[in-house]
């Protein structure tokens, strides 16, 4: 049974990305670059889902 709840879940139209703060500074590039790639997939499978990177200050 495909219910709302469920079709937002497979269809998301806005993510938030979070955590950045946490990773230690000498490993902040190599891992932003690996976020980087995971998260272009979600883009280019919908070009009108709105993603936010939560950065924290550095």
């Amino acid at each position: 049974m495909t219910t709302a709840a469920t079709m937002s879940i497979r269809q998301p139209t806005a993510t938030l990305i979070g955590g950045f703060h946490l990773v230690p500074t000498l490993d902040l590039k190599p891992v932003m670059y690996e976020k980087a790639e995971q998260i272009m997939p979600w883009n280019e499978a919908n070009h009108e889902v709105y993603i936010n990177s939560e950065q924290g200050s550095f």
